[in-house]
C-alpha cells in the first residue's frame, strides 16, 4: 500500500488510512507518519449496564499510543474526540451522495466509499449549481 500511495499523485492531505487494527496504525505511522490515520472502533451501549462500550478515554489511550490521528467510528463521542484535539473520520462506506453531503456539514473530517469518484463529481456539481 505505501509503495502505492509513494507513485500515486496524491498529497498527503488527500489521504486517511482507517483500520480495525491497532498495529497496522502504529506500523503505518512509522513509515509514512505525515499522512493521516484513523482506528476505527465502533460503540453500543452494554446490556447489561446501559453504558456505552468501549469507555471513550481508554479508546483515546490506545489511539495516542499507536500513534493514529484519530478515529473512525459511529456517531456516537463526536465532540468528546474532537476535544481530545483528534481528528474524526466517520461513517463507513458511504456510496450514496446525499449522505455525504449530510457528512459534509458535520464535524468530521473525511469519510470512506467505495465510490469516491462518484461521491466528488456530486460535490463539484453542487458547487457549480450553487
Amino acid at each position: 500500500m505505501h509503495e502505492v500511495l509513494r507513485e500515486s499523485r496524491l498529497v498527503s492531505e488527500q489521504i486517511v488510512i482507517i483500520s480495525f487494527r491497532k498495529e497496522v496504525i502504529r506500523e503505518h505511522k512509522k513509515l509514512m507518519p505525515e499522512v493521516k490515520a484513523c482506528w476505527i472502533r465502533h460503540f453500543r451501549k452494554s446490556r447489561k449496564t446501559g453504558l456505552l462500550e468501549p469507555d471513550l478515554a481508554w479508546v483515546i489511550n490506545v489511539i495516542r499510543d499507536v500513534d493514529a490521528d484519530g478515529l473512525s467510528m459511529n456517531q456516537l463521542y463526536v465532540e468528546e474526540v474532537l476535544k481530545a484535539g483528534l481528528r474524526v473520520h466517520n461513517c463507513w462506506t458511504v456510496n450514496e451522495a446525499s449522505r455525504a453531503m449530510e457528512i459534509s456539514k458535520t464535524a468530521c473530517d473525511s469519510i470512506s466509499s467505495n465510490y469516491p469518484d462518484v461521491l466528488l463529481n456530486s460535490f463539484e456539481a453542487e458547487v457549480t449549481d450553487s
